[in-house]
């Protein structure tokens, strides 16, 4: 959700969907939580993995969308 704006292009022109309807979301309203630097570098060490596969599924997802908008 954090590259909704930049991804809808894969949506539209890889999928041909007709992406008017999708509107944004609206907030919530919860509390945003913030952690301290040292909670932040003790969960990175827990979740190595999910944040490898993130980065790895976010670039991806950035060419794709790239050659799209391109495209």
């Amino acid at each position: 959700m954090e590259h909704f704006d930049r991804d809808l292009v894969q949506v539209r022109k890889l999928l041909g969907w007709n992406t008017v309807s999708l509107g944004r979301a609206k907030s919530t309203g919860r509390k945003k939580v913030s952690f301290t630097p040292a909670q932040e570098l003790i969960l990175r060490k827990l979740n190595g993995l999910d944040y490898a596969f993130y980065e790895h599924a976010n670039k991806i997802a950035e060419e794709i969308s790239g050659r799209a908008k391109d495209s």
